[in-house]
């Protein structure tokens, strides 16, 4: 089996760097979404409704997350 180089707080170099391109992934999703506060008409597929495009870019990336999870398998 090959060794995994682990950091002092028993990370590999691999989970770190996941980690790291995380965090700048979630600080890019907020900074746009607190950028993009202003009210936008959404449209359902039974009802529409006059929200704010920050809620509307965080719901979204909060979908896309779970789905991301549900359909994708962990690679070990």
């Amino acid at each position: 089996m090959a060794e995994r180089s682990q950091s002092n707080n028993g990370m590999s170099t691999g989970e770190r760097a996941r980690m790291i391109v995380g965090a700048i992934i979630v600080i890019l999703i907020v900074w746009f979404a607190i950028a993009n506060r202003h009210r936008v008409r959404v449209d359902f597929l039974l009802f529409d409704r006059n929200s704010r495009m920050i809620y509307v870019i965080i719901g979204s990336a909060l979908l896309g997350a779970i789905a991301d999870r549900l359909f994708f398998k962990k690679k070990k």
